[in-house]
């Protein structure tokens, strides 16, 4: 950190402690939500709207929900065709198995803005590298935790005082000391030397959600009108299983409780929605009633 340390001793040692924070499991715990994951009625009663996250080993809260696998398709690749292979270690029955995506050699979406033109650079990089999911597991677990360190941001990258190559020897040295690939070091090392470090959160976010679309997969929301028994749970459950696309690997679920709606739930999932709260049809009927008399 050079003379960055003893300018401010504080940032060395938020940032190391904002790493380890991550790794401890505060971001896997949220990962995994989607196999584990229980309502209860004092997390409600709280005021914790999300669904509680059940109790896990620190073992299991340091796994990653998705890991790369290199197992060899079971299929012909064709030369210059990238092939991922990855599986979910909290998945069941038959989620549990190798999964195969192939990759294409430009993002599949469009980007926009300034964060989009980082993430589109990003990806051809991480292609070429061969290191497109290992970025996305170092995004996850070393940049977004300098994200959302106000310290960090306060004291580092928003400080004009410091100057701009101590800022860059900082962040390379972070990258050294991580073991980061080179794919990450000269993301940034760019955002620094562009003074574009407020945007590494929505970057490193859209190229997760990029690889999450490469995996084809799909994220289901679930708002409760109030708190669901075991067998609504389950029933939602086998809905959003139904609802899911073969193509689609894997599911995030997030299931939440909002006494907005008025009861009922709404269950959105990609371009599909179904919404049936006691407000909505409320809602409807009171429509109906006001033509029905105007006529």
């Amino acid at each position: 950190w050079g003379s960055c340390s003893r300018l401010f001793p504080t940032i060395p040692s938020t940032m190391f402690k904002s790493v380890m924070r991550l790794r401890a499991g505060t971001q896997a715990s949220v990962m995994l939500r989607g196999y584990k994951s229980r309502l209860t009625v004092a997390s409600f009663f709280e005021g914790k709207n999300l669904a509680e996250t059940s109790k896990t080993d620190e073992a299991a809260l340091q796994v990653p929900y998705v890991l790369a696998d290199s197992t060899p398709p079971p299929f012909k690749v064709n030369p210059g065709v990238k092939v991922l292979g990855f599986k979910y270690p909290a998945a069941k029955s038959p989620d549990n198995k190798v999964f195969y995506a192939v990759a294409p050699r430009r993002p599949p979406t469009v980007l926009a803005g300034i964060a989009g033109e980082y993430v589109d650079r990003l990806y051809v990089a991480a292609y070429k590298a061969d290191e497109l999911m290992k970025t996305e597991n170092q995004l996850n677990e070393f940049v977004l935790p300098l994200t959302t360190d106000e310290e960090i941001d306060r004291k580092f990258f928003s400080n004009p005082t410091v100057e701009l190559d101590e800022k860059i020897n900082a962040v390379q040295t972070f990258a050294q000391q991580n073991k980061l690939s080179e794919v990450i070091s000269n993301l940034l090392t760019e955002a620094v030397q562009n003074q574009h470090t407020q945007h590494l959160a929505e970057i490193a976010t859209t190229y997760i959600n990029l690889m999450k679309r490469v995996r084809c997969e799909a994220t289901a929301e679930i708002t409760f009108g109030r708190i669901p028994t075991k067998n609504e749970v389950a029933q939602v459950r086998t809905l959003v299983q139904n609802l899911r696309s073969p193509y689609q690997y894997y599911v995030h679920q997030k299931m939440l409780v909002k006494s907005n709606v008025g009861g009922g739930l709404v269950v959105k999932m990609g371009d599909f929605e179904l919404d049936g709260s006691l407000n909505t049809r409320t809602a409807e009927v009171h429509k109906h009633l006001v033509k029905s008399l105007q006529n």
